[in-house]
């Protein structure tokens, strides 16, 4: 019987789930246990599809579109309004790699300001997660005990890569290019401009994108020193916001 990492629910549906869901994502040098499909995808390296991903996969077939969903970037709403259900957060360079019947698709994606997305990014790790998506237990408990946001940065910036991180801190180009800096999201709209991709996504009016998975907790502003540290570490994000805003 072939089993997929894909199918377990939370740690504590077995006994045995804590040690299996920490011991086996160590083994591929991942966090994240539902990491292991885009770590194998990169290997060369193929893992059963289980019968929930496959449920999932079948939505993003029927909708027509593929949808990369860039945390902390409105993606919750899009895939409930696009799905009807939240979808995992994958690269595009899986689906090109694993299931080349859904690259096929027409892809989008949501850019934001890098300096803005990290501060959601934090207030989201500081409260566990966000009003309609909780944070991977794996780091919430770390996360909750950041003093500042420096001591996020320091996270990120420790890293030695980005599997090492919850995927609200890894950058947007690990979304959306091949890992070398070409885009391969077909179409790509900032997030300050949802309408934009609701009329592509419904140009009959159908239906629009509502805003949902807001942080908890209160706002902050990084200090000047802070957001040249968010700079450095998503330089690449920076070039891809600039290249969307001018094409808009």
């Amino acid at each position: 019987m072939q089993v997929s990492v894909s199918d377990f629910q939370t740690p504590t549906s077995s006994r045995r789930l804590p040690e299996f869901s920490q011991i086996l994502p160590r083994l591929f040098g991942v966090r994240l246990l539902g990491d292991m499909h885009e770590r194998c995808s990169e290997l060369g390296l193929s893992l059963p599809q289980g019968q929930k991903r496959r449920n999932r996969h079948e939505l993003i077939r029927k909708a027509g579109v593929l949808f990369i969903h860039v945390p902390k970037n409105a993606g919750t709403a899009v895939c409930r309004t696009l799905y009807g259900q939240e979808l995992e957060h994958r690269s595009i360079r899986y689906f090109r790699k694993s299931i080349a019947t859904l690259s096929a698709l027409p892809s989008v994606a949501i850019i934001r300001d890098p300096a803005e997305r990290f501060v959601s990014a934090y207030r989201h790790a500081l409260g566990g997660g966000g009003r309609h998506r909780d944070l991977a237990e794996t780091f919430s408990a770390g996360y909750a005990a950041f003093k500042s946001m420096d001591d996020a940065l320091d996270h990120v910036e420790q890293a030695t890569d980005w599997y090492q991180v919850d995927h609200i801190f890894r950058p947007q180009s690990w979304y959306v290019t091949d890992g070398s800096g070409r885009i391969l999201v077909d179409q790509l709209f900032h997030i300050t401009n949802l309408q934009a991709l609701s009329d592509h996504l419904f140009p009959d009016g159908s239906s629009s994108i509502p805003r949902l998975n807001d942080a908890i907790t209160p706002s902050v502003a990084p200090t000047p020193q802070q957001i040249r540290r968010i700079r450095a570490l998503y330089r690449q994000d920076y070039d891809i916001q600039a290249r969307v805003l001018n094409a808009a």
